[in-house]
């Protein structure tokens, strides 16, 4: 408490001595005061035109983003689309030359033509060159680095980039804000400052009041406290003022979200830490840093965060915490912070961090009505923590928003690639809470898993506390449990595989069949779920080798992965449910070697090579794309052939001998003689008349597959390699894939 100033003892002084100098010293004391409190209200002032100045500029800047964001999608498009033009003419260049090679027309004219279209598409080029140097941005070429030869995600590279703008203003539309939140804060800190100066100055006038006379040492000292109070609050408010952020770090921003979009999380951490070093209280990058640093220490295959080390884990929970304490309002950002705590806490075997993941979890759960993901990782924390009726109501709440839109119920969700993702997103949890409390948790994880995967391989809404675990899903559900025996599974970097060598009651034309293909990196502490490739079998997908009457079922992950991804080394398992009761379960380890999947868009087709081979040169869009090794000893190419270039003929195995022949003639792939080709059995990406061909080479092997597409074009595709590299050549081949 503050001291009270000296005042004469009036009594022992005269009455009218005593009150001229308490009167001179209250005078004072007042002027001090007034003083104070026009120094506070100009500051306040001060801070008022700091607020108003940041809404407005925060206001511009809004329009601004808004208007760039627009700006740099219509220029995008127009590089995009005359991107897409010089590809059409390459194509038609390309549909010149094939025909000159396979002899279908007269060959002059037909070199004529390719060189006139090999011009258009240089014209096309240099005029797209121009126009994107007059609008400021890099023109998009063939192969240039956001081409599609250096950018998986195909033009996202591109499109990213130009967003970079938008997000730039948007990052200095946050900081004008923050900047006018911290100066609103200050003019309520001088407004408060002010009150308690014009109380003080009240209370020095009352005390030479006859009514304040009696107690005016108790008035004045009160009245000098909160002249104190309010100077020291006032100067601690002025030394803290709502400096403006460097415009650097809205810099630092937009690069880190370019970053991220296109998947460079190394590079997007690197852009967020300095945004971070320019402005610590910047939430929304404290958000975006979590989410790149998660994601870049996720493996690539899965994306499953829970695979994470513990120092991604706890670098990850640092910024959620901070984007939280300084106030942002990111539910999703409140889910993650939720979901990594109860991880934290299986791991370090910490109940109190889940019960922490429970509040992060309950704060977010209001603001989404329709997502289960919230429900589904509360169940998780519930379960974890021994609370299992709880557990149960929480997963119970989550499979029927997997199932159904909204609340009442009613619509339905209908994405079964949406539902799929929400189940292995669970089943991947619940694999982790295996890891950590398998032994005492073991038999309720696995009821948890059929209480999920029932309804939802059903779409009905899963049972009320007490009832079966299962619901009525077939005439057959309620009858005895379905098995699968002898399940053997072979996995390539590009597809799954599942055999049954008998069954006990299960008939696939009425039992509903879901899988869960699992993946457990070499060396990893728990499995993850590959929704690719898992999920309810589909009508028809499920065949029957006629050889040995045994099931079959085949997905290529290659196909579904989105970005195309290849199959990674390390251990897979398969649980096999019918009718939502587990019936068989498979496991095999794989071991082929790093992989990468080179997805040809324009032709419909990817598969997956050494990370060392690099496009081959000759590149024809929509007609010819491939790869080689650096010795240029082993290779792939595919190529799309007009059927009006291959000549007339029905798809037959026959027409795709010829095709095949032609095709290594013209294009002269292997420059030494090739032996008899000898016939496989194997397919060639289900086309009409498909046909596969094994060749010998001089110290190696080629192999050659084509057929007919159901609008007319006709694939071939072919490896090749020296001897020692033969096994590669063949599971090269074996990965062409549609996309």
């Amino acid at each position: 408490m503050a001291d009270f100033p000296e005042i004469p003892d009036v009594s022992q002084m005269s009455p009218e001595e005593s009150s001229d100098r308490f009167g001179k010293a209250i005078a004072i004391a007042v002027v001090l005061a007034t003083l104070a409190a026009a120094l506070v209200a100009f500051l306040q002032a001060g801070a008022l035109r700091t607020d108003d100045e940041a809404a407005v500029r925060a206001e511009r800047l809004a329009a601004e983003s808004l208007g760039q964001r627009i700006r740099s999608q219509e220029i995008a498009q127009v590089q995009f689309e005359r991107f897409e033009l010089a590809e059409q003419q390459r194509r038609r260049a390309g549909r010149a030359r094939q025909r000159r090679f396979f002899g279908s027309g007269d060959e002059q004219a037909l070199l004529l033509e390719e060189e006139r279209l090999t011009r258009v598409v240089t014209q096309t080029e240099k005029s797209s060159a121009a126009i994107a140097k007059a609008q400021g941005v890099k023109p998009l070429t063939d192969r240039g680095e956001t081409g599609p030869q250096e950018d998986p995600l195909f033009p996202e590279r591109y499109l990213a980039g130009a967003r970079r703008e938008g997000y730039r203003l948007s990052a200095l539309r946050d900081a004008a804000n923050a900047e006018g939140d911290r100066a609103e804060v200050q003019f309520t800190n001088y407004a408060v400052s002010l009150t308690m100066l014009a109380v003080a100055v009240f209370l020095f006038g009352y005390s030479l009041t006859p009514q304040g006379r009696a107690r005016r040492k108790l008035f004045a000292g009160v009245a000098t406290g909160f002249v104190t109070v309010a100077a020291v609050a006032a100067a601690v408010t002025a030394s803290d003022p709502p400096n403006r952020p460097p415009d650097e770090a809205a810099e630092a921003f937009a690069d880190g979200r370019v970053a991220a979009d296109t998947l460079d999380h190394e590079a997007a951490v690197r852009h967020f830490d300095r945004a971070l070093d320019l402005r610590p209280d910047f939430a929304r990058a404290h958000i975006l840093r979590a989410g790149a640093i998660t994601d870049g220490g996720a493996p690539a295959l899965t994306g499953n965060t829970a695979l994470v080390d513990d120092r991604t884990l706890e670098r990850t929970i640092d910024d959620l915490r901070a984007a939280r304490d300084l106030g942002a309002e990111d539910p999703q950002a409140l889910v993650s912070l939720g979901f990594d705590l109860t991880l934290e806490g299986l791991r370090e075997d910490d109940d109190d961090r889940i019960e922490e993941g429970i509040e992060a979890l309950e704060a977010a759960r209001g603001r989404f009505k329709s997502n289960p993901a919230v429900d589904y990782n509360l169940g998780l924390a519930a379960l974890a923590l021994g609370r299992r009726d709880e557990a149960q109501e929480h997963y119970d709440r989550a499979v029927r928003r997997t199932i159904f839109q909204d609340e009442r119920r009613k619509v339905k969700r209908d994405d079964i690639l949406q539902e799929q993702g929400y189940v292995g997103a669970a089943f991947s949890d619940l694999e982790t809470l295996s890891a950590a409390r398998g032994k005492e948790l073991g038999d309720a994880i696995a009821e948890v898993k059929q209480r999920i995967v029932g309804p939802v391989s059903a779409l009905t809404s899963p049972p009320v506390t007490g009832e079966e675990l299962a619901p009525e899903q077939s005439e057959r559900a309620a009858g005895p449990p379905a098995r699968l025996n002898d399940i053997e599974l072979v996995v390539t970097p590009a597809l799954t595989q599942m055999s049954v060598g008998s069954e006990e009651n299960f008939d696939p034309t009425k039992d509903r069949l879901s899988l869960q293909w699992y993946w457990r990196p070499p060396g990893g502490r728990s499995w993850s779920v590959l929704n690719e490739v898992s999920g309810s079998a589909l009508e028809d997908e499920l065949t029957v080798d006629a050889s040995d009457n045994t099931y079959l079922l085949r997905r290529s992950f290659v196909q579904l992965s989105a970005p195309t991804t290849c199959l990674a080394d390390g251990s897979y398992r398969l649980e096999a449910y019918v009718n939502g009761r587990l019936a068989g379960q498979g496991k095999t380890e794989a071991e082929f070697g790093e992989q990468e999947a080179d997805p040809v868009r324009d032709i419909g087709v990817a598969y997956c090579r050494p990370p060392d081979w690099k496009p081959a040169p000759g590149r024809v869009p929509g007609l010819v794309s491939g790869s080689l090794s650096p010795d240029d000893e082993s290779g792939v190419f595919v190529f799309s052939i007009d059927p009006e270039v291959a000549g007339e003929g029905e798809p037959s195995e026959a027409r795709s001998a010829r095709i095949i022949a032609e095709t290594l003639r013209r294009f002269e792939i292997a420059d030494v003689g090739l032996g008899r080709p000898e016939r496989t059995d194997e397919p060639f990406l289900g086309l009409d008349g498909e046909l596969v061909q094994l060749y010998s080479l001089a110290g190696g092997a080629l192999i050659a597959g084509s057929g007919q597409k159901p609008d007319g074009e006709i694939l071939v595709g072919i490896a090749f390699g020296s001897g020692r590299t033969a096994d590669l050549v063949d599971q090269v081949f074996q990965s062409l894939s549609d996309i």
